[in-house]
Order: C-alpha cells, then structure tokens, then sequence
C-alpha cells in the first residue's frame, strides 16, 4: 500500500511539471491536437506554438531577449498568461540594470505561479529572485519580507549570504540571529496548541516539541 502511494505521488508531480506550457488531456480541442489558450480570440496560442517560442526567448540575453517577448505578447496577448514568459523577463531587465521592472515581472510571473498559504511556490528560484529584485530596486521592506519567506523554503548558502548582506546594509545594531527571527516571525504560520494519547508515552503536546521538526501522520487501522 505504501509502494503504491509513493508511485501514485511521484507520477503526479511529474505530471505537474511545466504545468503552464503542458495542455490537460482533457481540454484537447482542435484538429492539430493542442489546447488553444484563449479560446474566443482568432489568433489562437497552441502549446505547440508557445513552448517552441518560450524556447527561442530562453536563448536570448538581455534587450534581444526583451523585444522577442514583446513581440510574443504583441502577436499573441494570452502568452501573457505563461509565467515563464514574466520570469524569462525579469532575468533580461536585471541583465540590462533594471531592478525595478524585474521586480515587477518577477512578481506577475509569481502571482501566475501555483502558490502554498505564505504565497510562495514549490520551486524557491522565483521568490529568491523577486526578492533581490526589490532589494536592487531599494524596495528595502518588500525584498526583506519575500527573502524572509524565500528562507522558509530554501535553506541553501546562497540564502544565508543574501540574508547577512542585507543585515550589514540595513546598519541594525543587533545581532544577525536575533535580526533574521523579528524579520521572519510576522510570516510564520503558528499551529494551535494541542495534546494527543502518545504510543511511547502517555500524552504528546506540541508544546514538548517545540524547536524541533515534528511530523503528524493521521492514520486509520481501518
């Protein structure tokens, strides 16, 4: 039974996997095989059509890859709906010294993005990326809350180096420890207190396992 839950978990995720250029079977519409997005226009955006210029804007750099989205969303208006288009845009305009407008095509790429309650996606490269967006931009307040939620789901160096030097920019006066948990302690998500019958002991509260990982897996023998 366990077996067959992991198989069954892992072709899911698979199937999930580029979700935004992948067309559900069962939406399969039109001779050529592929889903239109945006059905009711006449200039209709096949999966087809949108991976293979997905692909092209991926090759470019900077300006190049700039005015080929343009050009993108010019001929097709629902490509705007691809977040991989608003991140692929992001990357270009930091690469041409425009924090600011990266930041914004980071964040229409997010909000395009399958999120978790914090907003954040399963993937942490986007927030990550959003967050030294705004903090390029001197949007102190935002890039410090979203590199704050970025560390939730991404405990790599790279978060810890970005962390410590917006520590030493920001001049505080405290400790990093203790700066990093009053940044991060308005996002966390706190689970209420509660106490169930224990198998090795006679009752497990949360409270006791506080400061550690704990697991909770409801179960039926039935």
């Amino acid at each position: 039974m366990r077996r067959t839950t992991i198989l069954l978990l892992a072709l899911a995720l698979t199937a999930c996997q580029n979700w935004d250029l992948k067309r559900p079977p069962q939406r399969t519409t039109g001779g050529d095989g592929f889903t239109p997005i945006g059905e009711a226009d006449s200039n209709r955006l096949t999966n087809d059509v949108a991976i293979e210029r997905v692909d092209a804007i991926e090759q470019a750099q900077g300006q190049e890859r700039l005015d080929l989205i343009t050009a993108f969303l010019e001929e097709f208006p629902q490509a705007r709906f691809i977040p991989s288009v608003h991140r692929l845009a992001g990357e270009a305009q930091l690469t041409e010294d425009r924090p600011g407008e990266a930041a914004d095509d980071f964040e229409r790429a997010l909000v395009l993005t399958r999120t978790d309650v914090l907003g954040l996606p399963l993937e942490p490269e986007l927030p990550y990326q959003l967050a030294m967006a705004k903090l390029l931009a001197g949007e102190t307040g935002d890039g410090l809350a979203w590199l704050a939620r970025t560390s939730i789901i991404d405990r790599s160096p790279r978060i810890e180096q970005a962390l410590r030097w917006a520590w030493g920019e920001s001049g505080s006066d405290e400790p990093f420890d203790r700066w990093f948990e009053d940044l991060r302690e308005p996002l966390l998500v706190r689970a209420p207190s509660f106490a169930l019958p224990g198998l090795l002991t006679a009752q497990v509260d949360l409270e006791s396992a506080l400061g550690g990982a704990t697991l909770i897996n409801f179960w039926s023998p039935t």
